[in-house]
């Protein structure tokens, strides 16, 4: 029989959408850390596991699955970890994440050594296999760990003060709740160099588009209201400066070239200029304040990070504009 590691007081909740080879992935991880949960609550929100625990003794007998009766996003499925855990503290985890061996026993330290802390914030890195997976990377999440709900540690008080997460949107219902967090003040602990490993980048431009479109058009009307509104004012800004090139030498000028105010091509010098800078604001100063390397980007790599933004911004905008699915009940979802 393996040696079984020190278990500490906290209850783990995954939501598991997934298959079944992916869980087995996240809890052989787990298993293999310096420090073992008291339980695992597996939340089988896709009615795929039919009450299997894919991993061996001793630890499959800290692992609890959760079935429920109908397909629940990642929201609804933590709300419902959350509410059956044991323990005071909670971990949470998702099946796309992977943990260091020593990410519990650093966090649950963390806590302990503040006082008074009740929350322990996580990070992920999101990592790539291929070329094109590191190139989205630099595009969005960028190159350093990033604050995540996903390796976090939060005591049960804190969902008692601020409630769950949202139910019915397919994304960003952690941002909502680590919002939440900070606008009642919740004590946490500084940062704990113990980030999570993301695997799951889409491996092609297509697929990254059509998930930008499906995550921002689920959470859109609930969430990311303040990103529609940045959108409409950037929207604006354009339409003034297209307005104003088409209309600079008739209105200023009155087409008389020998005018100090006539400019000659003005449209596509000012569609030149637009063009321009948004690829040096989203291809090169966006991806090096997100921990990029300045060799990594130039001479020409920019230039297709900032197409790469291009296609993802486009395809925010359209979520933004079109209505949110909905089922029968009127809730949002995806």
């Amino acid at each position: 029989m393996p040696n079984c590691s020190p278990r500490l007081p906290v209850s783990l909740i995954i939501p598991c959408a997934g298959d079944f080879r992916d869980l087995s992935r996240l809890l052989a991880a787990v298993e293999s850390g310096t420090c073992w949960p008291e339980e695992v609550l597996v939340v089988d929100a896709a009615q795929k596991l039919n009450g299997r625990v894919p991993c061996a003794q001793p630890f499959a007998s800290l692992v609890r699955v959760i079935e429920v009766l109908t397909p629940l996003l990642p929201g609804a499925a933590r709300n419902i970890g959350y509410q059956a855990a044991s323990f005071s503290w909670l971990a949470f985890l998702d099946l796309n994440t992977l943990p260091s061996t020593h990410w519990l026993e650093a966090i649950y330290a963390s806590v302990q050594q503040h006082n008074g802390a009740v929350f322990s914030l996580g990070a992920t890195l999101y990592s790539g296999n291929t070329w094109q997976q590191r190139l989205f990377i630099t595009a969005t999440y960028g190159e350093r760990p990033l604050p995540t709900l996903p390796g976090s540690l939060v005591h049960i008080k804190v969902f008692h003060l601020l409630g769950g997460f949202l139910p019915s949107v397919r994304a960003g219902e952690d941002t909502d709740w680590m919002v939440r967090v900070n606008q009642f003040g919740i004590q946490h602990t500084p940062w704990v160099p113990a980030p999570l490993s993301y695997f799951a980048v889409p491996a092609s431009l297509p697929q990254l588009a059509r998930k930008w479109f499906r995550n921002y058009r689920s959470c859109a009307p609930v969430v990311f209201h303040l990103e529609a509104h940045k959108t409409v004012y950037v929207l604006a800004a354009n339409f003034f400066i297209v307005f104003v090139a088409f209309n600079w030498n008739s209105l200023v000028a009155d087409w008389r070239e020998s005018s100090v105010f006539y400019i000659a091509n003005i449209t596509k010098i000012m569609l030149a200029f637009s063009v321009l800078f948004y690829m040096c604001i989203r291809g090169l100063i966006m991806p090096l304040r997100r921990g990029s390397n300045l060799k990594k980007v130039i001479p020409v790599r920019w230039i297709a990070i900032g197409l790469v933004c291009a296609v993802l911004d486009i395809s925010k905008l359209f979520a933004f504009v079109l209505p949110p699915w909905r089922n029968r009940s009127g809730n949002v979802f995806t």
